[in-house]
């Protein structure tokens, strides 16, 4: 069961981090406080290209300084144009690493954040940014930095994802308790499953395993120490999502909750 658990964990709290910088582009995996640098045949992504700019010769003494300002102006529209065109290339690179709703948290210097922003196709999955010049930090440093920008998201999409299914009991696209989550997701009706972190129940199922007991029937059963992992399972097979929330968080409901496709 505690594989389960951990493949649930994943399911939320699993998040991506760029690093930006004018020299390269870095990826880093999060879950939950624990991150690693993604190294494959992508990342790191090194800017390698040079662009030589000429200024135009000079014409007099007087236009020495027109020309100064000028070469300075336009190296450093140059230089932008560059940076951009790098980002967006390692912006490409995220598809691969982006799939669904996968929060994203980037990390560079205010000036490259803002070109970042500027160019990136995944707007969406930008739940936070943090300025600063992190190349040289540690691995430690960079989680400190990025885990309370994850743990604020986590909790606020907790109570939305709760919000949620509160609407939904309205629109009869909600059930509650296990027995009747467990029969909805044998149903193939799971979408989204919210359930406390410590909600523990075993139960009894009949010989297709469609009904959940919470005590042993005098028909022919299976014996489940742990019903909930069971039915998690079942969630993330149908493509679910799963949620935990703090204990007490669901204590009108029983402890677990489902969304229902329909």
């Amino acid at each position: 069961s505690s594989g389960i658990i951990r493949l649930a964990f994943a399911a939320v709290a699993h998040h991506r981090t760029p690093m930006l910088t004018e020299k390269q582009a870095r990826l880093f995996e999060g879950r939950w406080d624990a991150m690693t640098e993604v190294r494959d045949k992508t990342f790191p992504k090194e800017h390698k290209e040079e662009y030589i700019y000429n200024p135009p010769s000079q014409s007099s003494s007087y236009a020495g300084y027109s020309h100064v300002k000028s070469f300075e102006k336009d190296k450093s529209e140059l230089e932008a144009i560059r940076f951009k065109d790098f980002f967006r290339h390692a912006d490409e690179l995220l598809n691969d690493y982006l799939v669904g709703d996968k929060p994203l948290i980037v990390l560079g210097i205010e000036k490259e954040l803002a070109w970042f922003e500027s160019i990136s196709e995944h707007k969406q999955n930008i739940i936070g940014k943090i300025a600063g010049s992190y190349n040289h930090s540690s691995l430690k440093q960079i989680v400190e930095k990025v885990w309370p920008v994850m743990s604020s998201h986590l909790n606020n999409e907790r109570v939305r994802l709760i919000e949620e299914f509160i609407e939904k009991i309205g629109q009869h696209l909600a059930v509650s308790g296990i027995q009747e989550v467990w029969q909805a997701a044998r149903e193939g009706k799971a979408f989204k499953l919210l359930v406390e972190k410590d909600y523990q129940s075993p139960g009894f199922v009949d010989k297709d395993s469609y009904r959940l007991f919470l005590h042993p029937s005098q028909e022919p059963h299976k014996i489940l120490a742990d019903a909930v992992d069971d039915v998690i399972e079942m969630v993330l097979e149908q493509n679910g999502q799963v949620c935990f929330v703090d204990n007490g968080m669901l204590k009108d409901y029983q402890g677990i909750a489902l969304i229902t496709r329909y």
